[in-house]
Formats: structure tokens, sequence, C-alpha cells
């Protein structure tokens, strides 16, 4: 596999400044974000990770980091007296901190987005995970979700492979009955290519919360779970639509089988 696939996906990620990227949607969002940051600190990145929303805490699944930064002014509501710490200069050497206004129940407490925002002034990347979805792989957001600061300049929307085929329930979906509604599905009916284009391109759907004129860019995770030929005409599919600038697919979770990443665009066909 690739070592900078999704870094070289995002615009402005490997060489820009202060560039901020939501993760958003289902099927491994907390893996996309670390491998996105880890790949950018490998490239002499100073990376800043957080969550507006919350996950598990980083530091109980052995996630590489060089700093963690906790405070509790950070939460909502931000006055901005207490703002997030400048990176260290490391010299063109990358750097990777994950900054939290503290934990509960094994999870992270989330980050303001305002903190986020005005952290960029200082930071290469700042990487925000913006939604949840308690381990399904494919979702629709509630009325509160997702939470995308409005500096944003891309949002990758994550899409898991091995929901492609399978029955639109509980176990592969959260909250199903809206992916059906805004995706044209069919309870209990399987997932196709179409439901997934269609909840991209939906304003209530994979997208919902972009800033205008942010990168939206699928990242269909689980690759190993499906067939190459798949992968392919969906991505096609996507970017057909209108509504995708960019698609990426791989394996990004620890642990799962090695699959070459694709990456699509206007310009470079899937490869």
């Amino acid at each position: 596999m690739g070592t900078d696939a999704l870094l070289s996906a995002v615009p402005g990620a490997a060489s820009g400044s202060g560039i901020v990227v939501a993760v958003v949607g289902a099927g491994g969002k907390t893996s996309v974000m670390f491998r996105l940051a880890e790949e950018a600190r490998a490239a002499g990145r100073r990376v800043l990770v957080a969550t507006t929303t919350r996950i598990w805490d980083p530091r109980d699944q052995g996630r590489r980091m060089d700093a963690f930064l906790e405070d509790g002014r950070w939460a909502l509501p931000w006055s901005a007296t207490a703002p997030l710490p400048e990176p260290p200069d490391t010299a063109g050497g990358g750097w990777l901190a994950v900054a939290s206004a503290g934990s509960e129940g094994g999870k992270l407490v989330s980050v303001d987005p305002s903190v986020l925002c005005a952290a960029r002034a200082y930071w290469d990347l700042v990487v925000i995970e913006a939604d949840g979805a308690r381990g399904r792989s494919i979702k629709a957001p509630a009325d509160h979700e997702p939470v995308v600061p409005s500096c944003s300049d891309s949002v990758l929307a994550l899409v898991g492979m091995d929901a492609l085929g399978a029955p639109l329930d509980d176990a592969i979906a959260f909250r199903p009955e809206l992916v059906a509604q805004r995706g044209g599905g069919t309870l209990a009916g399987p997932v196709r290519a179409c439901l997934l284009v269609a909840l991209a391109a939906h304003p209530e759907g994979l997208f919902k919360g972009t800033p205008s004129g942010a990168d939206r860019i699928v990242v269909l995770n689980k690759l190993d779970a499906a067939d190459l030929a798949s992968a392919r005409e969906l991505a096609t599919a996507l970017l057909d639509s209108g509504a995708v600038d960019r698609v990426v697919a791989g394996s990004f979770g620890a642990g799962r089988a090695g699959r070459p990443e694709l990456v699509q665009n206007a310009t470079h066909p899937l490869r």
C-alpha cells in the first residue's frame, strides 16, 4: 500500500499552511484520521488531531503521537482565553499532537471548533473527527450532526465498502431509516451503489454542513471487503454525480489486508 495515499488526496495537506480537514461519515473515521496525520508527520508536517464529537481515547488504542494536549477550557463554549499551544520548532521534522478538552468514560471530550480554527494560524495541518457512527459502515446525519468547523478546507466523507450489497439495517448502518430516506433505498433491502451516490449528493447526506468552497472527498474504506471493479464503478458514479471532487479508496484500518489505494478525480482516472 502507498505510504501517502491520503496525504496526496487532500489538497494542500502535504505543503500548505493551516490546512483544516474534517472527517465525517462511517466506516473507520478514527483510523483514517490518524492515517492521514501519520502520513503528514512522516512528510515533515506539524499535525494537530482532535474531535468535535467524541472518540475513544487514542492513548488506550496505541495510536502514535508525540504529545497529548489537554485543557478543559477548550470545550464549548470557548472564551478565547486559553488557545492551543503552538507546535515546537522541529527543524523540518514532523510532529503529531492530539488535543482534547478532557476524557470521560474512555472517550475524549470534544474541542470547540473555534479553538481548532484559531489553531490553524500555527499548525501545518489540523485533522478533526467531526462525526459519530457507533462503529457502523454507513450513516446519515441527525439534525445535530456533523460538527464540521466552518474553517474546514476539505471534508473527508467515509463509506465502509463492506456495506455495499449488505442489508440496510442496524447492523451495517447508523440511523438506517435516514439512510433509506436520503439515499432512496429500502429498509432491509440491499445497499446499492446508487443509494451511496444519492447519499453523497443529498444536502442532508454525507456532506451535510460542509463549508462552501471546501473540497468534498469520499473515502471508500475497507476496500479489502469489496472487489476492485465495484470500487471503480462506485467512484465513477460518485464523480459523475457532480457532488464529489475526489474519491480515494483503500483499507486504512490497522491490520486490514493490503490493497493498493485508488484515487480518482475529474482529471486523474482511478488507478
